[in-house]
C-alpha cells in the first residue's frame, strides 16, 4: 500500500490529522455536522448536517461479518494509524459520524470491519 500510496500521491489520513481537521472545525462535540454532506436523501432523520467543510461524508455504514449495517446512519472511516495500544495488534483507529448527532467520536476496531476510506494528496516533493 505504502508503494502506491507514494506512486498515485494520495495517503490515508493519521489519526493526528483527521485531530487537526477535527479541531479546526470547533472540536469533536461540533465537526461531525461540519463533515456531514447535507444533500437531499442522504443521512435519515434527525440529521444536523451542514457540510461547511465541504468534505462531503457519506452515510455509508459498515461492513462485517457477511453484512451491512448503519446505511443512512452512520460513516465510519478508516485513519492510517494502527492501534493506540499492545493489546490488539489487529486495531486500527477509525472515526463515526451517526445522523442524530454533531459529533465525531474515534474509535478503534479489528481490521476485519470494511469502513471508508478519505484519502488527501500529498504535497509534492
Amino acid at each position: 500500500i505504502e508503494f502506491l500510496q507514494d506512486e498515485l500521491n494520495w495517503t490515508i489520513p493519521e489519526k493526528t490529522e483527521l485531530d487537526t481537521l477535527i479541531n479546526n472545525l470547533g472540536g469533536s462535540k461540533l465537526a461531525g455536522r461540519k463533515l456531514k454532506g447535507n444533500g437531499p436523501f442522504l443521512w435519515d432523520p434527525p440529521n444536523n448536517a451542514t457540510n461547511e467543510s465541504s468534505f462531503i461524508a457519506l452515510p455509508g455504514g459498515a461492513f462485517f461479518y457477511n453484512k451491512y449495517s448503519d446505511i443512512n446512519q452512520k460513516t465510519f472511516f478508516w485513519s492510517g494509524s494502527k492501534k493506540y495500544h499492545d493489546a490488539d495488534p489487529y486495531s486500527y483507529m477509525s472515526f463515526k459520524i451517526t445522523n442524530s448527532d454533531a459529533a465525531i467520536v474515534g474509535m478503534e476496531l479489528d481490521y476485519l470491519y470494511s469502513l471508508s476510506v478519505r484519502c488527501i494528496k500529498n504535497q509534492p516533493k
